[in-house]
């Protein structure tokens, strides 16, 4: 029996295509069909949908932090505690070089390894010691004689202002009386001669009047001529006074003048300090050959011994011995570049060795962090372990550094503890409890 559809279409490739593709999408089209429900089955649905979500949602909010991130809680459970690295225990201040004149000669070596010195303390005498205190004791006597010269002569020279003082004084004195007294007699003749030349006027008044006679008259004139001779002699006499004065003034300032002259060329042809320069530099040779601590610490190797001569240390000179505070030692850990960020001073660390070189373990604080990033230099045990990591250099301060006293340049390991700041520690309690409430 023949369908009417296929009745319709006549059997052919391009029908038949056809006809497959129409039943194709009626199979799909049915298959994905949805129910035909009505307006109250789709808001019972909605709402049963909400009163399902929203307390969910709700109570999600409630228990997230505000500001909640996955990567920062693992990060926070994750953060480092702790900073591993290589260290050697050094003196305070490292161990210093005490350096001698290349080439020179070791006479006598005055300490041993492991002394202890003081600040300036005498270490050794080089070669040539003996004659350069020899020539700085000659120089010494040297410049005493001259200091004993100097006295002498000053003294002399200073007797000498003070006689010449004193005469200037003497002459002075006396000869400034007798020239008063002499111009007194020259006032006093004066006197004498104008009188008597009033009275010679009125004698010859008389004479001519005839009221006295020639005689009288002659008497009073040979009278008043001696008085004016008088007179005249007693001028002369106070111009020699006065003249002889001078003369004993000038003479005297000018022999205190010389005095003094003979006092400053005394000072100036003194060999005083000429000597005193001298010995200043027999001093400073001298020194050259005493070798002295530069700090208070203790020896921990001699590289030259007496009679032996320096050696270059490739920095223009030799070395003696080295020396070092081991009083207070320091651990220099060489901390990884990644790491050097976690690192703080005042840290706490702690410090083993593990070569069994000192027993348990001993404890520090970070005193200081390096500014710059170099090369490792301690080598691990560990064949894993990077033999070219950028390291930065961080020193430790051991608490007690009795035990690790004589062990310098010991390789130890390091544990600083990053968490032992109370700030960073703080932090990182902080987004560690957040992290736990989040989960």
């Amino acid at each position: 029996m023949t369908s009417p559809d296929r009745a319709d279409y006549p059997v052919t490739p391009t029908n038949a295509l056809h006809r497959l593709n129409t039943v194709t999408r009626e199979s799909q089209s049915r298959r994905f069909r949805l129910p035909q429900w009505g307006p109250w089955s789709w808001a019972i649905a909605l709402g049963a949908l909400l009163a399902i979500g929203l307390p969910v949602m709700a109570l999600r909010t409630l228990v997230r932090p505000q500001n909640y991130n996955p990567q920062q809680s693992e990060k926070a459970v994750s953060a480092q505690t702790q900073v591993a690295a290589l260290g050697r225990l050094e003196p305070e201040g490292g161990g210093i070089d005490v350096g001698i004149p290349l080439g020179s000669i070791v006479k006598t070596l005055l300490v041993a390894e492991g002394d202890t010195v003081e600040k300036d303390e005498v270490l050794a005498y080089l070669n040539g010691y003996a004659e350069q205190l020899a020539n700085r004791d000659l120089i010494a006597s040297q410049l005493e004689e001259a200091k004993q010269q100097l006295q002498t002569s000053l003294g002399a020279d200073q007797a000498q202002i003070k006689a010449a003082a004193v005469r200037l004084e003497g002459v002075g004195l006396p000869q400034d009386n007798a020239v008063v007294a002499q111009q007194a007699i020259v006032r006093q003749r004066a006197v004498d001669y104008n009188q008597a030349q009033i009275e010679l006027a009125r004698f010859e008044q008389h004479f001519q009047e005839g009221a006295i006679s020639r005689q009288t008259y002659e008497q009073q004139r040979t009278q008043t001529n001696q008085l004016a001779e008088e007179f005249n002699q007693a001028e002369a006499t106070l111009a020699q006074l006065i003249s002889a004065r001078q003369i004993d003034l000038e003479s005297a300032a000018a022999e205190l003048e010389v005095s003094q002259a003979n006092l400053e060329r005394t000072h100036g042809q003194n060999k005083l300090v000429s000597v005193a320069q001298q010995l200043a530099l027999a001093e400073a040779q001298l020194e050259q050959t005493i070798i002295r601590a530069p700090k208070a610490g203790q020896v921990l190797r001699v590289l030259t011994h007496s009679g032996e001569s320096a050696t270059d240390n490739g920095l223009g000179g030799g070395t003696l011995l080295q020396l070092g505070n081991t009083r207070q030692m320091y651990v220099v850990a060489e901390v990884y570049e990644s790491d050097a960020s976690l690192v703080k001073t005042n840290q706490s660390a702690t410090i083993v060795s593990r070569n069994q070189a000192f027993e348990g373990e001993l404890s520090g604080t970070v005193a200081s962090i390096g500014r710059q990033i170099f090369k490792n230099n301690l080598l691990n045990d560990d064949p894993a372990a990077l033999d070219d990591a950028r390291v930065v250099e961080v020193k430790i301060r051991l608490d007690d550094s009795t035990v690790v006293a004589d062990l310098t340049n010991l390789q130890v390991d390091v544990r600083i503890d990053v968490e032992s700041d109370p700030v960073e520690k703080s932090a990182r309690d902080s987004a560690r409890d957040s992290a736990e409430e989040s989960l």
